[in-house]
């Protein structure tokens, strides 16, 4: 069979009069479109994920941790962003609405190191809400970090969980650390010749201009009169349990001897999210001070403050 032969027309078999028209000129068109919108797709894939990258690539070099509060934003409920970085930088963070409108900006900056940024909206609207840190001395492509928000019409909490005290949801990395010191400055700040004291310390949690993660779970958790009252020595660690609480973080501790008569202390017993350290007798009033996993109970009601029924 000789070969077949391109015309106008598209291309014959030789040896036709009429010619069998193998493949329509059409197909050709066809294919060639196919072709060109698939060169578009992967460009278009390709340089998305190019900006992905150089994005990822300019927050790592602040190292910039991101905290949007509640963990699911509602229309019901205040907005709280903060943007930390551990490069000291000149910038201003601004909640853009979605219908594009600049909510608020700030350049007031806290911190060192990290430095941090805190912006709030008391009433946001449904939709997607941009978080961007402007940075004054940084490169064209890095002189913007936005994060996406959305905001939904109802609130989202998370589900509860039978094999842990409060379920698992990130890890402790550089990114919550950081952002754990923002929320114990923010939690303790005060003037420098203004005394800051409270009786107790769930005195603070219950102050939404203090407490960064005030309802975070959308729970209605620092509205229910949990009374913690640790001591100098279990403070910190009901800092630590109270924040990986709110932010699904794993925890745990260990219980020690303080040792004596020549031997040192030891620290034999390891409690955590899946293995609670047991409870003491309650007291008369119940208080988060027995041990760091109590933090999340109810005071129970008293008969006399009970409502007549």
């Amino acid at each position: 069979m000789r070969p077949p032969i391109l015309s106008e027309y598209g291309l014959f078999a030789r040896g036709s009069t009429r010619g069998a028209q193998l493949f329509p000129k059409r197909y050709f068109a066809a294919r060639a479109l196919v072709l060109l919108l698939f060169a578009c797709a992967c460009f278009g894939t390709a340089e998305s994920a190019q900006a992905k990258e150089q994005s990822g690539t300019c927050e790592a070099l602040v190292g910039l941790a991101v905290l949007a509060s509640p963990m699911a934003p509602w229309k019901g409920a205040p907005l709280r962003v903060v943007f930390a970085t551990e490069k000291q930088l000149d910038g201003e963070l601004s909640l853009t609405a979605p219908d594009g409108s600049v909510a608020v900006r700030t350049r007031e900056r806290h911190g060192g190191p990290p430095y941090f940024w805190l912006a709030e909206v008391k009433s946001p609207a449904k939709g997607t809400w941009h978080a961007t840190l402007t940075d004054d001395g940084g490169t064209a492509e890095c002189s913007k970090l936005t994060r996406k928000i959305m905001v939904s019409s109802k609130p989202q909490p998370p589900s509860a969980t039978q094999k842990s005290v409060w379920p698992v949801r990130a890890k402790w990395d550089r990114a919550t650390e950081n952002l754990y010191s923002a929320w114990i400055e923010t939690l303790f700040d005060a003037p420098l010749d203004a005394t800051l004291s409270w009786k107790a310390l769930h005195e603070g949690l219950r102050d939404p201009s203090r407490n960064i993660l005030f309802n975070h779970l959308s729970l209605r958790e620092d509205e229910k009169k949990l009374v913690i009252r640790p001591d100098c020595a279990d403070l910190p660690y009901f800092l630590r349990a109270y924040f990986a609480f709110k932010m699904g973080l794993p925890f745990g501790y260990a219980t020690c001897t303080r040792g004596g008569h020549g031997e040192p202390p030891r620290c034999d017993k390891w409690w955590n999210l899946e293995k609670e350290e047991p409870p003491p007798a309650p007291p008369r009033q119940q208080t988060a001070s027995g041990g760091p996993f109590g933090l999340f109970d109810v005071p129970p009601v008293s008969k006399a403050s009970r409502a007549p029924q």
